[in-house]
């Protein structure tokens, strides 16, 4: 049974209401605060047209991505490695306004945008209020626990920021003991809530995922292993979180506590479950009412391991893993668990399989991967693919690794490079 069960559960978002956000926009890190990586309502991109898709515009930036597009009113937004996040215009890709982060470190997580600000944090423990028309600091927010850096990418709801933290590096030289779950104030620079997982004595079970939000306005948060101290039946774990008073309602370890088998792939609400994938290999499906296990697979994916977060059409559950050295695969996962379809895909060149986080529209999914098969470079690209059967719907070949989760709204759809500069906006025959 899960453990820190309470009945009733308590500490949801009052009055939670997932926003409907319009079919041209993709606000914040999987679109929704579900994290389905889901856009049902978006037009341009049909499976009648994607075999045309070509660039409309290609945008050469400071920076690779590994944060996925921000897209809202016509406007994109693009954080990077570099530091910087950019306003590019969804027309043209022409550069509007450009952010430096003030601590000078790069953004690894995907910014959240709301009501005209974007809040996004740093490698190095930085975090930010942005102003999305001007890129104007509007917000530097104080340091939340020695150590801290930001993997996850923040969600707004209930009149906060919600954002994991992690440690700045995965030794033990840069643990974290405290406040792995933080809420900040869109209005000041204050933390209003914080959640500590550890207990004196221990450290780590850092969030390097992003939180979720299930329609009842409860949060679930996926965390890492423990660094120093006892092992933690918390570390390793999905955890179910009342936002409003930050509180654990249940709890269940996943992978055994040990090094490098944590939840680094942001949890996805779907038909009343929590589904994440492992560094273990497996993917785990939890009743988000109760937190009973309802099935875990590991996809027949020999040494396969998901970091890459999984998106879902409502469905399916489709998952990017990647075997090191070796390539990894796209999975789509059925409901209970059993493997629907499986496309293979090879190493790139830094040898990872799949990191790209899915999008999902039109019966398609679209991801980023390296060819299978492919002996004559470049074999990196992006690709459509049915979403019932896992059929290649159309491939763009690119230059360098592409590990960020596209975006697709009725604008194009919109994706970066890691280890380039371009950003690409794809529509139907580049018009």
């Amino acid at each position: 049974m899960p453990r820190h069960s309470t009945a009733p559960q308590s500490g949801a978002i009052p009055n939670y209401v997932p926003p409907n956000f319009p079919s041209a926009d993709w606000p914040q890190f999987r679109r929704d605060d579900q994290r389905t990586g889901n856009n049902p309502n978006q037009t341009l991109i049909t499976k009648a047209n994607v075999a045309t898709l070509a660039p409309k515009w290609i945008s050469n930036s400071p920076g690779g991505m590994f944060a996925s597009p921000v897209v809202f009113n016509g406007e994109v937004y693009k954080a990077d490695l570099g530091g910087h996040i950019l306003e590019l215009n969804e027309a043209t890709g022409a550069t509007a306004w450009t952010f430096l982060s003030v601590d000078g470190a790069g953004f690894i997580s995907t910014p959240a945008y709301s009501n005209g600000v974007l809040y996004e944090g740093t490698v190095k423990g930085g975090f930010y209020a942005v102003d999305a028309a001007t890129g104007a600091l509007k917000i530097q927010y104080p340091s939340v626990t020695p150590n801290a850096s930001f993997e996850s990418s923040a969600l707004v709801a209930g009149g906060a920021v919600y954002v994991g933290v992690t440690n700045l590096h995965e030794d033990s030289t840069g643990c974290i003991v405290a406040d792995q779950f933080v809420a900040f104030s869109p209005q000041s620079p204050t933390i209003v809530n914080d959640l500590t997982i550890t207990p004196p004595g221990s450290s780590g079970a850092s969030v390097w995922s992003s939180p979720m939000i299930d329609q009842n306005g409860y949060a679930y948060i996926a965390t890492g292993n423990s660094c120093t101290g006892p092992a933690l039946e918390a570390a390793d774990a999905i955890l179910k979180v009342g936002p409003a008073t930050m509180k654990i309602n249940w709890d269940q370890q996943g992978p055994p506590d040990g090094h490098d088998l944590d939840y680094g792939a942001t949890p996805v609400y779907v038909n009343g479950m929590v589904v994440d994938g492992s560094k273990d290999g497996n993917v785990y499906a939890y009743v988000a009412a109760t937190g009973v296990l309802a099935w875990k697979t590991n996809a027949g994916i020999a040494s396969g391991a998901v970091i890459g977060s999984p998106a879902s059409d409502g469905s399916h559950v489709f998952v990017p893993y990647y075997v090191a050295g070796a390539g990894g695969a796209i999975v789509a996962l059925n409901l209970d668990g059993s493997v629907a379809w499986t496309l293979p895909t090879a190493r790139d060149q830094s040898g990872i399989g799949v990191l790209s986080a899915p999008a999902v529209s039109q019966g398609m999914i679209f991801v980023g991967y390296a060819e299978a098969g492919c002996t004559t470079g470049p074999c990196n690209g992006i690709s459509a693919l049915d979403a019932n059967t896992g059929q290649v719907l159309w491939r763009y070949a690119t230059i360098h690794a592409i590990y960020a989760g596209p975006a697709i709204v009725d604008g194009g759809l919109i994706v970066g490079e890691f280890d380039g500069t371009s950003v690409y906006c794809f529509t139907p025959n580049g018009i």
